[in-house]
């Protein structure tokens, strides 16, 4: 049923799937890095609430690894948040059975929306989701969140040695959210599991059956925490919008 969002838009429902089975590793240590401390929480906790706080998203859904203790131990709650499910070896495993998890044991329609978001990009703002939710839904092949290239880009050989310089004007950093149909989602990574086709995201699964999804101009604050410096800027960030 097509309904009023609290945006004021004319849409169908939006369910977010972040996916959090990964282990991090680009980190270091033991612990994954989406459970790790963020201003008081971890940092998957810090992505859930913020993308259960927005009002144009219908409910929120994560991809856990079956063996998590983290999660086990400390849970996330709000009434938004509709459950975890077990993610798969990768990615686009944990994002698919997020599609089906959805589909299935909660009853959405696969003629709604899912937004894909990483949890380990916990800044995210209310206007670029926003942005990213209104794109898709003018836009057939979907939507991805993204920044521009600012610098020069060069290409290399495996050794390093430049092999050529690419037009910037076309290029961009890919962020999440990522927001496609659902059924149009779950077509194309059917067919890159069918076909034993690795994808890096979500967008890429929907080049690979043919769709061109659109990019649109996010902050260049929607950061990934991969290593220590991330984790100290997205600290930061966290702290400020956090105060009143």
């Amino acid at each position: 049923m097509v309904r009023k969002s609290g945006a004021g838009l004319n849409s169908r429902e939006v369910w977010a799937v972040v996916p959090a089975a990964g282990r991090g590793v680009r980190m270091g240590g033991a612990l994954p890095k989406q459970h790790i401390d963020l201003c008081g929480k971890s940092m998957l906790h810090h992505t859930l609430s913020r993308l259960c706080e927005m009002p144009f998203i219908t409910g929120v859904v994560a991809g856990l690894a079956e063996s998590d203790p983290w999660w086990k131990n400390n849970p996330f709650e709000h009434p938004k948040f509709h459950g975890e499910f077990w993610g798969g070896e990768r990615r686009q495993d944990t994002v698919r059975e997020g599609i089906l998890f959805l589909t299935g044991a909660i009853g959405v329609h696969s003629r709604e929306y899912v937004l894909v978001h990483d949890a380990a990009r916990p800044c995210i703002t209310q206007e670029d989701v926003l942005k990213v939710i209104m794109a898709a839904m003018k836009h057939e092949g979907g939507a991805v969140l993204g920044s521009r290239m600012k610098d020069t880009i060069k290409s290399s050989t495996a050794d390093g040695v430049i092999s050529g310089t690419l037009d910037r004007n076309s290029c961009w950093r890919a962020y999440t959210p990522q927001v496609f149909n659902a059924a149009n989602l779950l077509d194309a990574l059917d067919a890159a599991l069918d076909n034993s086709v690795m994808v890096t995201d979500e967008a890429m699964a929907m080049e690979y059956v043919g769709r061109s999804p659109i990019m649109v101009q996010g902050s260049d604050m929607n950061i990934k925490v991969t290593e220590e410096a991330d984790l100290r800027l997205a600290e930061a960030f966290l702290d400020g919008s956090d105060r009143p």
